[in-house]
């Protein structure tokens, strides 16, 4: 009998010893050392099966001040993490976008990768499964990528909610690592290998925002209340530039339904007799 068992067998015999007489302590006492044995096994099985834990999570975009930007379409982001357990060819990496409250969420355009780094050669398919239903993006790796290796993930095709900037503040990127289910990579059902970890980053104006004041004007083409198909015009001065493929949001009462809106000034000069002559872009939607 292994030291084990006879520490377990010794322990329950001195515990119920006064307490069950003859053959039926012998049974009694048997059980329990096999109740043990099973329990401490259990106990074991389920210690080895918990994810590992991934360090260094960082979330970040690809070119500050444009691709954090609320509302930003097609941003790029780079997604940073050290494995703590090897990953093989056909296993994936899972990041999860934060959920928003009291703004629309994120969205997918066709994300794919732009760039890797790491300190060891590591490769991914081209392919990246995204999962809008749970705001999952799947990468899966093509080489072996060893434990401890810190690794950057640049993707684009990722449309940045609009909405307050304080309900757009500290949003939590989730990491993990693991085996694809029958869900594929972007799926719910992976069975976790690493994590998950993760990283906070906050979306923000390209300038302060603009209320209604002195420098600034509004002109309904109606004033008539549920008017329908209603032209607004919209005048002010920005607190500061705005890059080629930067962001004009207006952001209208709760009571307006803005469902079919479009911009009529597309390719026409926005600033009047003003230097320059920025427009808007012919692709502009709402």
């Amino acid at each position: 009998m292994s030291k084990i068992k006879k520490l377990v067998l010794r322990f329950f015999t001195n515990r119920i010893k006064f307490s069950l007489p003859g053959e039926n302590f012998k049974k009694t006492a048997l059980v329990f050392v096999g109740l043990a044995i099973i329990t401490a096994g259990a106990l074991l099985f389920v210690y080895n099966a918990k994810a590992d834990a991934i360090t260094n999570a960082a979330v970040a975009p690809n070119s500050p001040g444009t691709d954090n930007l609320i509302g930003q379409t097609n941003a790029s982001w780079k997604f940073t993490m050290t494995n703590a357990t090897q990953l093989v060819q056909g296993q994936a990496v899972q990041v999860i976008l934060p959920t928003i409250t009291g703004a629309p969420p994120f969205s997918f355009g066709t994300p794919a990768i732009v760039a890797t780094t790491s300190s060891v050669a590591i490769g991914f398919s081209t392919t990246v499964a995204a999962n809008p239903g749970t705001m999952t993006l799947g990468f899966v790796a093509t080489t072996t990528i060893p434990a401890l290796t810190t690794f950057s993930i640049t993707v684009n095709g990722i449309n940045n909610p609009l909405g307050s900037a304080t309900n757009l503040a500290n949003l939590v990127w989730t990491f993990q690592t693991g085996t694809p289910g029958a869900g594929g990579p972007a799926g719910a059902d992976i069975s976790v290998v690493d994590g998950p970890a993760t990283a906070t980053r906050s979306l923000i104006r390209g300038g302060q925002s603009i209320f209604s004041a002195a420098d600034s004007v509004i002109t309904p083409g109606s004033y008539t209340a549920n008017a329908t198909n209603v032209t607004f015009t919209f005048s002010f001065v920005a607190t500061t530039s705005i890059p080629s493929g930067g962001k004009i949001n207006i952001h209208f009462p709760t009571e307006f339904d803005v469902t079919n809106a479009t911009t009529t000034a597309l390719q026409a000069d926005i600033n009047g007799a003003s230097a320059g002559l920025p427009q808007i872009a012919t692709s502009s939607a709402i």
